[in-house]
């Protein structure tokens, strides 16, 4: 069973610390606590059958072994114990170096990297990691943050953390404070044109061909390649669960709530 039930007597919270019956706020607290402990449990402890339990293990493969998760393993393996954190909490020159190789991203390495964005797609997996709580800034070193254990003890819980870290933080922040603002701005910044280009059309302007215009505009503005090869992998997809498969545990852990 998860970790966080070691220690519960059957009444629920800590045998040492139960809370007095009564007490304001003690109903949403053992709500919060019961959707912890939902949260903290693999899907697989949830299944009546052999064949369901069967099925959730499958999926909880397929997160393992998805490009994600694969790159975060990469990432904590090689903190380990602990790297050197520059003044930022990013990881330093000869390290940045050494995880890029690690990650295989093929970018190009300059003679002497000076900062963390040198290296855009170690700086990019890297920071994802840091956002997702793979691994975390401590003192003067980079350590393995709190969900570092999910990669290993529930690899499906660990892949839904990436995959939320990344819809929050990373499309339009990049994981970088402030930086939707600029996004924000940019696109502001075009709209005019984009209302141009509508209004000169012979007819009405399809919303799919308003949202490539729109990306257009941003990949260009901003360094993105619509093709990142990062995101189209050969074999599964970056995820490698499909959407039916992943909203099917979801919503199983919503009625186990």
């Amino acid at each position: 069973m998860a970790s966080s039930q070691r220690g519960r007597s059957p009444g629920g919270g800590s045998p040492q610390g139960r809370r007095p019956a009564g007490r304001s706020g003690d109903a949403e607290l053992d709500v919060l606590e019961e959707m912890q402990r939902v949260l903290d449990t693999p899907l697989a402890e949830f299944m009546a059958t052999d064949d369901e339990r069967a099925q959730a293990d499958e999926l909880s493969r397929l997160a393992g072994a998805s490009p994600a998760i694969c790159r975060m393993r990469k990432v904590v393996a090689f903190v380990g114990g602990g790297r050197a954190a520059t003044q930022a909490g990013n990881l330093r020159g000869a390290d940045l170096v050494a995880l890029s190789g690690l990650l295989n991203t093929d970018e190009q390495v300059p003679p002497q990297v000076r900062s963390i964005d040198d290296l855009p797609d170690t700086a990019h997996a890297f920071r994802w990691a840091a956002a997702a709580g793979f691994v975390k800034w401590r003192g003067t070193k980079i350590v393995a943050g709190p969900m570092a254990t999910e990669l290993e003890r529930d690899p499906l819980a660990a892949w839904l953390k990436a995959a939320i870290t990344l819809l929050e933080y990373g499309l339009l922040d990049a994981f970088r404070p402030g930086w939707r603002k600029s996004y924000v701005e940019f696109l502001d910044a075009n709209v005019a044109g984009l209302l141009v280009g509508m209004a000169e059309m012979p007819g009405p302007v399809p919303l799919a061909v308003i949202e490539d215009r729109a990306w257009d505009l941003v990949s260009s503005g901003c360094g993105y390649r619509r093709d990142d090869k990062a995101m189209s992998c050969a074999s599964p997809t970056p995820w490698s669960l499909s959407s039916s498969t992943s909203a099917s545990w979801c919503a199983t852990k919503s009625r186990s709530n």
